[in-house]
């Protein structure tokens, strides 16, 4: 027993959490396309736990810390020191403090990012892992991509800074990898099926992928299909123009239209596995040319994703190593380890519905160092 309590120490004085509260309550509907989408994004209770060998910042080219005042017009303290290092400016809080709410909401407020503002289901369209990151705006019904680069108001990206120091050494250690070792996306209500549709991208140590933190530590990585038929108009019908459906997003091959003489049955089309009505489920309009679940239809491509468990690292009783690091420390006099996570919300999940208006999530995330060899 004391041996085991001790590598679970050992462990956890190398870790760091990152604790987001995504937004208490979402408003508006959820459907797909523009201007119908809303959600509202703060984050609460952040900190960053025990470790006093990992030490988190914001890297920002503009001072989102000053003159900023409280309900009462006091001054709020951030809690961060601004250096400059290498020409760059970067906001640390104190080794083995966190990044609190107050410091997460100053920055992303100050860069005009989704913060008590619109949380938009976009989307990535086709991705793979190592692929540059951009996101889409909302698709609009009857129009069957969309091209528009998201707005930064519609998500959140935050730029990390990381500095690793260990007792037995002075200054900052170089050439240290930090992962990501924990997330855990979940709603509030606990029964909400919301926070399935987070995304978080990362980009940082030469890695970059998109992680999907709702499926937990055991959870297979896979894809998000990125096509299929939407009822975005909610008039209960699959979207059509010109008396046939319209196939949304990004696809290959084509499919044979077959003509509806009566309203059908809900048809699963996308292979939702529902069995209600929502914007990726709907009915076959009499009159109209569609494209019936029983038949050849076309190849969705997909927006790949990571889980924990396929980027997580070996851990030999805190001895990390492999997986899929999202920073390294630099060289030099004071080394520090870059990392860009940009969480948003993915249109195409099947969790993105109007059923679930009014619900909460929330986001948590851990880092992780090395112990001390």
């Amino acid at each position: 027993m004391p041996g085991n309590l001790g590598r679970k120490l050992a462990v956890s004085t190398m870790s760091a959490a990152l604790l987001c509260g995504m937004a208490g309550s979402i408003a508006g509907t959820l459907a797909w396309y523009q201007y119908s989408t809303r959600a509202t994004l703060g984050y609460n209770g952040t900190s960053i736990g025990q470790s006093q060998m990992l030490q988190i910042g914001i890297q920002s080219d503009v001072d989102f810390t000053s003159n900023l005042l409280d309900a009462l017009g006091n001054p709020i303290d951030l809690g961060l020191t601004k250096e400059t290092i290498g020409g760059k400016d970067y906001y640390f809080a104190a080794s083995g403090s966190g990044l609190g709410e107050q410091a997460i909401s100053a920055y992303i407020g100050k860069m005009g990012q989704a913060v008590n503002r619109n949380l938009q289901p976009l989307s990535t369209h086709s991705y793979a892992k190592g692929d540059d990151f951009k996101l889409y705006r909302a698709l609009i019904s009857g129009y069957p991509n969309s091209s528009k680069e998201a707005p930064i108001s519609a998500y959140c990206s935050l730029p990390l800074a990381f500095r690793v120091s260990y007792a037995s050494k002075q200054g900052y250690v170089g050439n240290a990898p930090i992962w990501l070792t924990d997330a855990m996306a979940t709603s509030l209500d606990g029964h909400s099926i919301i926070h399935n549709g987070l995304r978080i991208h990362v980009d940082g140590a030469g890695n970059k992928f998109i992680l999907n933190p709702s499926l937990g530590k055991d959870g297979e990585a896979g894809a998000t299909k990125v096509a299929g038929l939407l009822d975005l108009n909610k008039d209960g019908y699959y979207d059509h123009k010109d008396g046939q459906e319209i196939i949304y997003g990004d696809y290959l091959g084509s499919a044979t239209p077959v003509a509806y003489e009566t309203d059908s049955p809900l048809d699963d089309v996308n292979k939702t596995g529902g069995n209600s009505r929502t914007t990726f489920l709907s009915h076959h309009k009499a009159g109209v040319k569609g494209y019936a679940s029983s038949s050849p239809f076309v190849t969705p491509l997909e927006a790949e994703y990571e889980t924990l468990k396929s980027i997580a690292p070996l851990d030999d009783e805190g001895s990390l190593s492999g997986g899929m690091p999202i920073a390294i420390t630099g060289s030099g006099e004071n080394p520090i380890g870059e990392a860009r996570i940009s969480i948003y919300m993915e249109g195409w999940d099947f969790s993105v519905i109007d059923s679930q208006v009014g619900k909460g999530f929330d986001l948590a995330l851990q880092f992780q160092i090395n112990k001390e060899s």
